[in-house]
């Protein structure tokens, strides 16, 4: 799956979901949350990440459950439910697959393990608690619905991750809307485990009118070659025009879908977050939209200099301050050497100096998550992108508006000594991570936000193909190394992000923590991917 992920987990109740996540990683990194609306908490409403590919594990055209060791008449849990010897858990792309399954169907709390055909174990869990009944027991053909509309709500046919908020009918998710998710993209429903009785396997989706204003890659409304549905009805498509709408004043998603003869009562409606197309912006100067395939809606913008930019208007916040915002950029010089920067202002206000790394390729969106200051409580912000007279600027393709009040710092955007060094990593966060920690290695990671002053929870995403559980020093504001022995269990590959979660202490009530990772000459530690401050 994906950028990159989920930034911010927050409360769903009392309840509280920390997945880990990437596009091809066993356990996807997602939370459940409640949304906030006018000041209201509602009860419903879920947010997480897409990611799942559609061209490997989620291979529909027989049906999920024909020829991947998955069977709806036993539990999961059981041998005769999944399959150990063929099938799903046979390839990493096939237990990707079956991660997303287990946190659709299963609540939060609950896990399965199971073997692939070389005895080796995954632990898969649960997260959205759609269908608890396939933990143990049977999946009817409600269940499979239900099942079918989260999965295929959850696909990137490009990689990029971009935070969903997914509402329905169903208690598990109910409706709700957030903030920090304006954006209606589309309705996803049908039954991807069976054919019907004419054998075709019945996969869906219809769209809402707004999302071909606001394109992300791999999504409805974007170019998507290879998705696994398709929309039953005649152009242009939309939900409202042929589904049931449900929701707070009927707006907030459909409730009933018809299509192939028959009424589709378990579909899953995503909203998306703040999006920003570049080209869509005020472009100033001689700032200009060039096409880019690969990018975004088609289109980055070049041309960027100190009194040429971009100017993003109607941001929304839900409270001033700071806020968390990724921005997908291209650079193609052709070092990691050589850092592009922009100046960014958020209402008029100082300059913000950020550095962009080359990414090798002007036509290879990556995505790096900062921080600005400045905004207000509202829906019209404005934040202004320029070069900062003196380095050059990369080209602009868009930016997200991350939700939620946690921090998180991409690795590769740290300070390292030693032997460590940022590579490419498919799986990853931005396509990057930290690796090479041999003796005497660290990396620090700087301008950290932290509302009080003392002890934070620090979830450290990581990968570690090593056998054994690896080690680090950790130290907060370069206070005395605290030493977590064993605290980085396998992934199983180094290709598989997991994440765990720290309790450091030692933090100020500013934006100015930092946080190192070291080595010294007794043992391994994990590559590092990013890390969120809570």
């Amino acid at each position: 799956m994906t950028r990159s992920a989920f930034r911010f987990p927050v409360s769903i109740g009392s309840l509280f979901l920390v997945f880990g996540l990437t596009g091809c990683s066993e356990v996807p990194k997602d939370s459940a949350t409640a949304g906030e609306q006018d000041g209201l908490l509602t009860e419903n409403g879920l947010s997480s990440i897409n990611g799942l590919s559609a061209f490997n594990g989620l291979a529909t055209s027989n049906g999920l459950a024909s020829f991947n060791g998955l069977a709806t008449s036993n539990g999961l849990a059981s041998f005769n439910g999944l399959a150990s010897f063929n099938g799903l858990m046979t390839s990493a792309s096939g237990r990707t697959t079956v991660a997303y399954l287990v946190k659709c169907a299963l609540p939060a709390g609950h896990q399965i393990t199971k073997q692939d055909q070389y005895g080796t174990n995954y632990t898969f869990a649960g997260g959205i608690g759609l269908a608890p009944q396939y933990e143990n027991g049977a999946c009817d053909t409600n269940c499979q619905e239900a099942i079918s509309a989260c999965l295929m709500a959850h696909v990137n046919t490009s990689g990029t991750h971009i935070p969903l908020w997914i509402v329905g009918p169903m208690a598990a998710v109910g409706w709700g809307q957030s903030p920090w998710y304006p954006t209606r993209e589309g309705t996803f429903f049908g039954n991807i485990f069976q054919p019907d009785s004419s054998g075709v396997v019945r996969a869906h989706y219809c769209t809402a009118s707004s999302v071909s204003q606001d394109t992300v890659p791999g999504r409805l409304g974007a170019n998507q070659p290879g998705a696994p549905y398709t929309n039953p009805y005649a152009a242009p498509g939309y939900c409202d025009n042929s589904c049931k709408m449900g929701g707070l004043l009927g707006v907030d998603g459909a409730a009933v879908c018809p299509a192939d003869g028959r009424a589709w009562k378990h579909p899953i409606t995503v909203w998306r977050g703040q999006t920003f197309q570049a080209e869509n912006a005020s472009l100033s100067g001689a700032a200009l939209a060039i096409n880019c395939a690969t990018c975004s809606n088609a289109h980055r913008v070049g041309w960027i200099n100190s009194t040429s930019g971009v100017t993003f208007q109607n941001v929304r916040s839900a409270a001033g301050g700071s806020q968390s915002v990724v921005v997908y950029y291209t650079n193609g010089d052709g070092t990691d050497l050589l850092n592009r920067s922009f100046n960014i202002s958020v209402n008029g206000g100082a300059a913000q100096h950020f550095a962009f790394p080359a990414t090798g390729d002007w036509d290879k969106p990556t995505g790096s998550t900062i921080s600005l200051t400045g905004f207000l409580a509202g829906t019209n912000n404005t934040v202004n992108f320029l070069a900062d007279g003196v380095h050059a600027a990369p080209d602009l393709d868009w930016i997200e508006i991350m939700p939620g009040t946690g921090w998180t710092i991409e690795a590769e955007t740290g300070s390292i000594q030693g032997t460590a060094k940022a590579s490419g990593c498919g799986t990853c966060s931005s396509n990057s991570r930290v690796t090479n920690f041999g003796l005497n290695t660290s990396l620090t990671l700087g301008k950290i936000k932290a509302s009080t002053a003392g002890t934070h929870t620090v979830v450290v995403y990581y990968t570690s193909g090593y056998s054994t559980a690896a080690s680090i020093y950790v130290s907060v504001n370069g206070n005395a190394k605290v030493f977590l022995s064993g605290a980085f269990p396998p992934t199983g590959d180094w290709g598989n992000v997991r994440s765990v979660a720290l309790t450091l202490s030692g933090f100020l009530a500013s934006s100015t923590n930092s946080i190192t990772f070291s080595t010294d000459a007794t043992f391994t530690a994990p590559d590092f991917d990013f890390i969120e401050v809570n």
